[in-house]
């Protein structure tokens, strides 16, 4: 019986060795995994061990996962990582919450705050950038002085005002600063044209587009701009046959005015 365990404890032994590496033998130190040559990846060993490198061929596989717990995350961040949030994508998930999305032919920024200010969909050959309306809320722009565009003043949020002609009581009675607002042309019925004040802001001057909403005739066919300086700009009346009248009196004319 004796000889019997004897013999048993030496075949354990040894097949425990054949295993392990050299952790029971030569004084290797106890139940090591010899990384030197770890064998198949998801074959039990001992104990934990690091990679400094892995390398696989072929297709390698993992979990679809979640925005709060992507398949591929950081030690002490799990919740930031790589993941599939549906068939065809590959979602980036910050701190748990999904932020962006890559499909076929698309990149799209989920959170409207991670866009910054003054970032629009742009498209780049078969690239296309695009915010995904579902999930993001509109983004507020506000123009406090002026736009610029290269240098120049393109718009400027300071009203015009009526400078000189036009009927009695002529008035600026609604704005958007120069991109949009209307004129009444006031009282009389003989005024033709009008100067109107803007803002000392452009280079050289101002291109401005009119529209009569009051009145369409023979009298009152068309009415556009036909001077302008850094701070002024003059419009007026043209009848059917392109020669200047006057307006109606309080017609409402629809201005748009765009600096250069």
């Amino acid at each position: 019986m004796k000889n019997f365990i004897k013999l048993f404890l030496i075949i354990f032994l040894l097949n425990a060795s054949l295993t392990y590496g050299s952790g029971f033998f030569g004084g290797g130190g106890g139940g090591s995994a010899n990384w030197a040559s770890p064998g198949t990846i998801g074959s039990t060993t001992p104990n934990t061990g690091t990679f400094t490198t892995l390398s696989t061929t072929g297709q390698t596989s993992v979990e679809i996962g979640t925005n709060v717990a992507p398949s591929i995350a950081f030690t002490g961040d799990t919740g930031t990582g790589i993941y599939q949030n549906s068939l065809g994508y590959v979602d980036i998930a910050l701190s748990g919450v999904r932020r962006y999305a890559f499909v076929a032919a698309a990149f799209e920024p989920i959170v409207a705050s991670d866009l910054g200010q003054g970032s629009f969909p742009w498209r780049n050959g078969t690239f296309t950038a695009e915010l995904l309306a579902s999930d993001v809320s509109p983004v507020t722009y506000s123009l406090s002085s002026a736009l610029d565009v290269a240098g120049n003043v393109f718009a400027s949020s300071t009203a015009p005002t009526i400078s000189s002609g036009f009927g009695t009581g002529a008035s600026v009675t609604a704005n958007n600063g120069t991109v949009a607002f209307r004129i009444n042309v006031g009282t009389g019925g003989t005024a033709s044209t009008g100067v109107i004040a803007m803002p000392n802001v452009v280079l050289t001057g101002w291109n401005c587009f009119v529209t009569d909403l009051t009145t369409k005739s023979a009298s009152v066919s068309s009415t556009k701009q036909t001077e302008s300086t850094t701070t002024t700009v003059t419009i007026g009346n043209y009848t059917d046959v392109s020669a200047i009248g006057p307006w109606a009196a309080s017609d409402v004319l629809a201005i748009s005015c765009f600096g250069f």
